[in-house]
């Protein structure tokens, strides 16, 4: 199969200044191809590039801007940004808008006068990704941010070739100490000049660091795009970066680049927001020795940014109920950002189902042949409902699947806990959620059994940007072990060594509800 897709590409490069109370310096370089010679032009690229640059040069960039390059042009512009940025202690920033290509895995950038008829001219008449990579590592930056909106259809003849596949693949080659951003997550397309305003926009909120800037920039696409579009990012910053100063503060390199990441202020998800399709790719790989579960491999996949929410679960239940699914009066909740609770395996996996049909995706779950609705089948579980691999809908990770992305999956850095070897940094659990609230109608009051549930995403990320793998409710995973169904991650009324992302515990019956067990969205990328 074979994609293409206009995409826009940011990278910025961080190097500390040997002059420590100067602002860092900071350069840019914006490639936007709209004129085509031989496929569709795109009217976005030229005007989204005026945009950007408007904005970066309010944080202080020089910017060049080069339009509708040929790969000569194209190559020796990212040459010559790569040569300018060497020994600068400069924050660089890279955009390219335009025509992309995936071809057996790998992203290139088509120049505007490329004459392209089949897949094999691809490598040598397009531009790799891999290359402008290549070169901002070559470049010795201290950090790279690379942000890629790929969005629009293939424009090459039908036929042209059985090696491309839809929307962009992850990118292989990261520079050290950097986060790469889809404007639509891997995989899919974006719609046509959404991305690039609303982002331009978010980077002039001075003050914000990069992970800021991006938790607006995810919801207002998703919001603009009626849930079609949801940027998707792999984080490997090892500081946080803050791009542009707040009135009367000295934006120094020691305010520029955190030692530690700054904590993010919780907003509560509003009514709208908490219907997003949040989910974040994880790339594929292996569990390693530590694990109990060492060896065992999981493909790429999407799994929630947090737990199911309350609100989440009443917004599916009430549709399901009138679409012929029994899930009932069940499931409970503190606030309508906490966590569902009290909700079992059928529960959950029928609710999956529901989700997937109210998405318009193919529902996973099915028993004799039929999507699953109704009943419940105590200890045999798998053994009557069964999952479709192919299936696009929504479904309970894995008990792998859920360790590997609790580690952090490729981006792991080895914490016990999900993000942390700090339990409190990023957990609700036995000796903190004393101070749990209930949400009662207007009013909010202490829980009366001294501890529960918190909002969700209160507590830190891990390396995936996930919240809450570690504590808040256990999470129901697909698996049994004879009779009983896997949780993982602990809960806010169990000890520390629960909560570990090494913890299995698999005594659960798939028909029990409690209060402290709830769940976790996964989805297949196709």
């Amino acid at each position: 199969m074979f994609a293409i897709n206009n995409f826009f590409l940011l990278t910025f490069s961080f190097l500390f200044s040997a002059a420590l109370h100067a602002s860092p310096p900071k350069e840019a370089l914006l490639i936007a191809n709209g004129k085509y010679s031989h496929f569709a032009g795109l009217a976005h690229p030229s005007p989204d590039a005026a945009k950007l640059s408007a904005a970066l040069e309010q944080l202080g960039f020089r910017v060049r801007v080069v339009r509708d390059g040929n790969r000569e042009q194209m190559i020796d512009a990212i040459a010559e940004f790569e040569r300018g940025l060497r020994n600068t202690d400069a924050i660089a920033f890279f955009h390219y808008g335009g025509h992309g290509v995936q071809v057996d895995g790998k992203n290139y950038l088509l120049p505007a006068d490329a004459d392209i008829p089949d897949e094999r001219r691809v490598a040598t008449r397009a531009v790799a990704l891999d290359e402008v990579m290549t070169a901002m590592d070559a470049a010795a930056a201290r950090a790279s941010i690379i942000v890629i909106d790929a969005c629009r259809d293939n424009p090459l003849p039908a036929g042209s070739g059985r090696n491309l596949a839809r929307g962009l693949s992850v990118v292989g080659m990261k520079p050290k100490n950097s986060i790469v951003i889809y404007a639509a997550e891997a995989g899919s397309k974006a719609l046509d000049g959404l991305f690039t305003p609303i982002l331009a926009v978010a980077l002039q909120q001075k003050g914000r660091t990069i992970d800021q800037v991006m938790k607006i920039v995810r919801s207002e696409v998703y919001a603009k795009s009626s849930g079609q579009q949801t940027p998707g990012e792999y984080n490997q910053l090892f500081e946080e970066l803050i791009l542009g100063e707040l009135a009367g503060v000295d934006l120094t390199p020691e305010t520029a680049f955190a030692a530690k990441p700054a904590g993010t202020p919780y907003a509560a998800p509003t009514s709208a927001s908490l219907t997003t399709d949040d989910m974040v790719l994880v790339e594929g790989g292996t569990l390693p020795d530590e694990s109990d579960l060492a060896g065992k491999s999981v493909q790429s996949f999407y799994i929630g940014r947090t737990e199911v929410t309350w609100l989440e679960w009443k917004k599916v239940k009430n549709w399901a109920a009138d679409n012929g699914y029994d899930i009932g009066n069940v499931g409970e909740g503190s606030g309508n950002v906490h966590p569902v609770q009290n909700v079992n395996w059928y529960d959950c996996v029928k609710w999956c189902n529901a989700r997937s049909e109210l998405a318009g995706l193919t529902p996973v779950y099915q028993v004799k042949g039929k999507v699953y609705r109704s009943g419940e089948y105590g200890d045999m579980g798998s053994g009557v409902v069964m999952p479709i691999s192919s299936a696009n809908g929504y479904r309970l990770p894995s008990q792998t699947e859920w360790e590997w992305a609790a580690r952090g999956g490729v981006e792991s850095r080895g914490y016990k806990y999900s993000g942390s070897d700090d339990l409190n940094a990023v957990a609700w659990y036995s000796l903190n959620s004393s101070g749990a609230e209930v949400e009662l109608g207007s009013r909010v009051s202490k829980n009366l059994f001294g501890g529960g549930t918190f909002p969700v995403a209160q507590k830190g990320r891990n390396e995936l940007d996930l919240r809450d793998m570690s504590g808040n409710v256990w999470e129901w995973c697909w698996d049994s072990n004879g009779p009983n169904r896997h949780v993982r991650g602990g809960s806010w009324n169990f000890h520390a060594n629960y909560c570990t992302v090494a913890y299995r515990y698999d005594s659960h019956s798939p028909d029990a509800r409690n209060y402290y067990i709830g769940f976790r969205l996964a989805r297949n990328l196709n």
